[in-house]
This record gives structure tokens, C-alpha cells and sequence, in this order.
């Protein structure tokens, strides 16, 4: 008799206790379903890609302009703000940068003499000069040499965009002599353009002589 009343009040604890382990994961997938749900990105940025964790090294091969300060830019249509990185001093010819990869379209590169902060504010250049990523009629690939790129009057700062993981870019330049910011001389300035022509985006925009330069970063669309 003893051994029927305690086989009974094992069995029972354990019909107790299976029914309360399948109470508590019910209340458990009840909690879950009552739990708000969290939009994707509410934590992250408005830009739609800002999660990209790929990167692009950026090298800009400028021979003849050492110490030249040399910057990055990308402002397009795809994102809620322009991007730049801080102006580096070419070294040896070359001067390189990590950029997120989507931030590539649209890049733009400008390049500032060691001189430049030298000159009198009459006497300043109309902007900052800007890299040519593409001259008016010339074939993406061809390659621009320097009487070439003195004879346009159209070109562009934009560069169309990679998904690879680096970009190599080899800038040529040269000088001119174009009127100051006040019209009432002229002033030496750096022409410069990618030497091969590059994949690009946005509208044109008047380059004097080849000079391309801007007082902001340009937007590429």
C-alpha cells in the first residue's frame, strides 16, 4: 500500500511538472509575439547604405606636384549628405585614401598647391582645383595628353563608381594663367585631369582652358 501511494504521488509531480514547463513556454512565445517590432536601420543612419562595411583604397598618382594637399569628396543624389575625407600631402608622388565603396560614385578629387595660401586674396584663383574625370567627347579609356586637355572647355569632376577593392587614379598636370577672383588680373592656377578618362556621372560644367575648379564640393546627381 505504501509503495501504490508513492508510485501515484511521483507520477502525479510529474504530470504537474510537464504542465507547467508547457505553461511557461507558451507564455513565453505569448510575451514574444507581444514584444514591438523594431524596423530595419532604426538604429543606423538615414543613408541607405551605410551599413556597407566594404572600403576602397583610393591612390592618386600625381607626379610633378609634391606636397600638393589632395582631397576626397562624393555628394550624390543617394545619400542625405556630401562625404570627404581630409586633404593628405602627396609624398613621392602619390598620396592614398580608404573610402566606403559606394561613396566611389560620384567622387570627386581636388588638389591644392603648396603655394596656394601664399598668394594675396586679389590675387586668389577663382577655386579649388578640381580633377577632370572626363573632358567633353573624349571615350571613356582614352588617354589625354596636356595640349589635349588645354584645347576643352567641358568636363567633369564625377567619377562614375567601383565596386572593386582599389582604384588607382593617374592625375597629369599642368599650368595656366586664368583672371583672379576679382577680374582685374590674372593669376597662375593648377590644371589637372585624370590621364586616362574615366567612367563618369553627373553634367558637365565649363572648364577654362581644361581648368576645372569649384569653391564646393560638386554635386554629381
Amino acid at each position: 500500500m505504501h509503495t501504490r501511494q508513492t508510485t501515484r504521488t511521483v507520477t502525479r509531480s510529474r504530470i504537474l511538472g510537464r504542465t507547467l514547463g508547457r505553461a511557461g513556454v507558451a507564455v513565453t512565445a505569448l510575451l514574444a509575439l507581444a514584444a514591438p517590432l523594431t524596423p530595419a536601420g532604426a538604429a543606423g543612419t538615414t543613408d541607405a547604405r551605410a551599413s556597407d562595411q566594404s572600403h576602397t583604397r583610393v591612390v592618386v598618382h600625381l607626379p610633378g606636384c609634391e606636397g600638393c594637399a589632395v582631397a576626397l569628396a562624393s555628394d550624390t543624389d543617394e545619400a542625405a549628405h556630401a562625404w570627404s575625407k581630409p586633404a593628405k600631402t602627396v609624398a613621392d608622388g602619390t598620396v592614398a585614401f580608404w573610402a566606403p565603396t559606394w561613396r566611389t560614385r560620384g567622387l570627386s578629387v581636388s588638389v591644392t598647391e603648396p603655394d596656394a595660401s601664399d598668394a594675396d586674396t586679389d590675387d586668389a584663383a577663382p577655386g579649388t582645383t578640381l580633377v577632370a574625370m572626363r573632358y567633353g567627347q573624349e571615350r571613356v579609356g582614352g588617354l589625354v595628353g596636356r595640349r589635349a586637355a588645354a584645347g576643352k572647355h567641358r568636363a567633369t569632376a564625377c567619377f562614375a563608381g567601383t565596386a572593386a577593392g582599389r582604384l588607382d587614379l593617374r592625375v597629369r598636370s599642368s599650368h595656366l594663367r586664368v583672371p583672379s577672383a576679382d577680374g582685374d588680373g590674372r593669376v597662375r592656377v593648377l590644371r589637372a585631369w585624370s590621364a586616362r578618362t574615366q567612367p563618369w556621372t553627373g553634367a558637365m560644367q565649363h572648364a577654362r582652358r581644361g581648368y576645372l575648379a569649384s569653391q564646393a564640393v560638386p554635386e554629381c546627381g
